[in-house]
């Protein structure tokens, strides 16, 4: 069960989708990208808080949340500059919102990149181990 959480880092709030997976692990989707992250339950850096956990904003999410960075005609770009250490679809493979696309690792942290929407995949443009910068097309989907 996930829940829809706000966030503060470096002073900018995020609209986060937090997923327990147990053991102190999560994976947060953030702006559209998945990231697995591990919380030994400190409070951490000031703010008080001792063991408590990350409070939970109680107002609804945005209504445009940002996805994955996506140009006209469903091509899904890279949000940052990175390595691809995994390709998750092939050509032709009908994929849902939010569906692992790509992994690229950046500054030794893994983040998926997932589909802005449902349809299938047309074309897969770049290799395993490629290195990629932001903006470069990673997948292209066609919607329904």
């Amino acid at each position: 069960m996930s829940e829809l959480m706000r966030l503060r880092v470096g002073g900018r709030d995020y609209d986060v989708e937090v997923r327990p997976q147990g053991g102190g692990r999560f994976e947060v989707v953030v702006e559209g990208t998945l990231h697995v992250v591990e919380w030994d339950g400190g409070g951490g850096g000031g703010g008080g808080g001792g063991s408590a956990p990350p409070r939970r904003d109680e107002r609804p999410p945005p209504a445009s949340r940002r996805g994955p960075a996506t140009a006209a005609g469903g091509h899904v770009l890279a949000p940052m500059p990175g390595q691809v250490v995994a390709i998750h679809v092939a050509p032709g493979q009908d994929v849902g919102a939010n569906t692992a696309l790509v992994t690229l690792e950046s500054m030794k942290m893994e983040s998926a990149v997932v589909a802005p929407v449902g349809g299938r995949v047309i074309r897969v443009a770049v290799a395993h181990q490629q290195k990629v910068s932001t903006g470069d097309l990673l997948v292209e989907i066609e919607s329904p």
